[in-house]
This record gives C-alpha cells, sequence and structure tokens, in this order.
C-alpha cells in the first residue's frame, strides 16, 4: 500500500498586511487544520489531477444505497482524521479522560467503469485497509469482484457496512 506524501516545500512568504487581507506562509494552510490526516491509496500519487478531482467532486454513489450490488474493484482512496476535541469527554463519576481524540475514516472505492463509491464507515474502512495489508495494491489494480453488505455487529442490534469478496 502506499501512502500519500505529503509535500514538504517550504514557500517563504513572510506574514503581511494588505488593507483587511493578510499574506501569510503557505505552510500555515496545513497547520490552521489541526487535523492529522493520511491518504492511502493505490492511484498514481503523482497524478495531482485525478487525486484533487476525486477529493473535491461528489462520489457518484453512496455505498450504504449500494447495499447487495456488486462492482469490480479497480483503485481505492482511503483518507483517515485525527483531531483532538476542543473540549474531552470525561466521566463524571471518576473524573478520568474518556475521549480527547475524534477520528474519523473516508473511504472511495472506484470501479472498473470509473464510477466512485463514497463511505464514512469507519468499520468499512477498516476492513478495506486490512484487505490491502493482506493482499496489497497489485491485487485491486487486477480488479477485484466485490459486494457491498451490511453485517451483524457482535453484542448490538445494528448492522455496519462492509463488503465480501466474490
Amino acid at each position: 500500500m502506499e501512502e500519500l506524501k505529503e509535500m514538504n516545500e517550504e514557500k517563504e512568504v513572510k506574514e503581511e498586511e494588505k488593507g483587511s487581507i493578510v499574506v501569510s506562509n503557505v505552510n500555515e494552510l496545513r497547520s490552521a487544520n489541526a487535523s492529522k490526516v493520511k491518504v492511502f491509496t493505490s492511484l498514481d500519487i503523482t497524478d495531482t489531477k485525478a487525486i484533487f478531482n476525486l477529493e473535491n467532486k461528489e462520489a457518484d454513489f453512496r455505498i450504504n444505497d449500494c447495499v447487495d450490488q456488486s462492482i469490480r474493484m479497480v483503485d481505492v482512496y482511503i483518507k483517515t482524521f485525527e483531531k483532538k476535541l476542543s473540549e474531552p469527554e470525561i466521566d463524571e463519576e471518576t473524573g478520568e479522560v474518556v475521549r480527547d481524540t475524534e477520528y474519523k475514516k473516508v473511504c472511495v472505492i472506484i470501479d472498473d467503469q470509473g464510477k466512485s463509491y463514497v463511505t464514512a464507515s469507519k468499520t468499512f474502512t477498516l476492513e478495506m485497509m486490512n484487505y490491502l495489508a493482506l493482499f496489497g495494491i497489485d491485487k485491486i489494480h487486477e480488479g477485484v469482484e466485490i459486494k457491498f453488505i451490511k453485517k451483524s455487529i457482535k453484542n448490538s442490534s445494528n448492522k455496519a457496512l462492509g463488503f465480501e469478496l466474490l
């Protein structure tokens, strides 16, 4: 699995006020968003146009709306976010911090027709990350037949989004 690498070019632009506009170093954009973002993809990371367009267009389908449908997956794009909460969640009885960080995940699947399928399901995304860790991106590029499913969650009446290999 390839991890999309951050571009670490330093652009020296000193902060300066011009009327009501403040011009800052371009790297301030990264630190302005306090989230740690990681991207994992089978796409060619040098194809900035494809990645930018994937990030900024609406997906063709939501995976939740495609349960029981099968596709031939040829690419995957996963983005994870880790952000400190402004106020940690505290257990009222013990006073201990229960949670101080929020985690989000987004997974986009691209099929052999170029259609994109998106989900923010953590379960689905973790399952896809496990698949990639086990079998690698070469398997994906060959094309993998998958079926979107809902599966039971242990000790719960809820169901989680997932996939099965066909």
